[in-house]
C-alpha cells in the first residue's frame, strides 16, 4: 500500500475557504483522479478558522471519509518513541514549530522536514500506536477498488 500525504497548510489562510478546499480536494476526488474512490482526509482538531474547512471536506468527500484529529496538529499526535526512531526529541520538535508559527514559510519549511523524517521511519507495526493514522489507513484501503499488500509502508510525503 502507498500513502500520499498532501498537506493543506495554510488552507485556512486563504482568501477563501472553498478555493483552498478546491485547489487541494477537488482536484483528488475528481472522477479522472485514481484517488478519488480512496482519498481519506485527515484534519487536525478544529478551531475557528477551520471548522468551515472540515464541514466543506465532509460535504465533497462525505462524513464517513474524514477523520478529526483529537490534538491540534498531528506533530502533537505521534507518539515520542517514533520521534526517536527518526532521531527527533518530540518536546524539542514541538517548541521549534511553536517558534516557527509566525512565519508560515518557515514553518511550513520545517514541517515538511519534521514529516519527511517522521515518515521515513514510520511502518505498518507502528501504526498501531497511532490509532487514529491506523484508522485513516485501514478506510482508505476498505475503499480501495484494488488488492493492497497491508504489510508494505511505501511512503510518499508531498508538502
Amino acid at each position: 500500500m502507498e500513502i500520499k500525504v498532501l498537506s493543506a497548510t495554510g488552507v485556512g489562510k486563504t482568501q477563501s475557504i472553498s478555493l483552498g478546499i478546491e485547489s487541494t480536494l477537488k482536484p483528488l476526488v475528481a472522477g479522472y483522479s485514481p484517488y478519488s474512490k480512496k482519498i481519506v482526509s485527515l484534519f487536525d482538531l478544529p478551531n475557528n478558522e477551520t471548522k468551515s474547512i472540515i464541514q466543506e471536506a465532509k460535504r465533497v468527500l462525505g462524513e464517513d471519509r474524514c477523520v478529526i484529529l483529537t490534538e491540534d496538529s498531528i506533530e502533537k499526535y505521534i507518539p515520542e518513541s517514533i520521534y526517536a526512531k527518526a532521531g527527533l526529541n518530540k518536546n524539542t520538535t514541538l517548541t521549534e514549530l511553536e517558534k516557527a508559527k509566525p512565519n508560515f514559510n518557515e514553518l511550513c519549511k520545517l514541517k515538511k522536514t519534521i514529516s519527511e523524517k517522521l515518515a521515513s521511519v514510520l511502518t505498518i507495526e507502528d501504526l498501531k500506536m497511532v490509532p487514529v493514522l491506523e484508522k485513516t489507513v485501514t478506510l482508505s484501503e476498505k475503499l480501495s477498488t484494488g488488492p493492497t499488500e497491508p504489510s508494505k509502508l511505501n511512503r510518499s510525503v508531498n508538502l
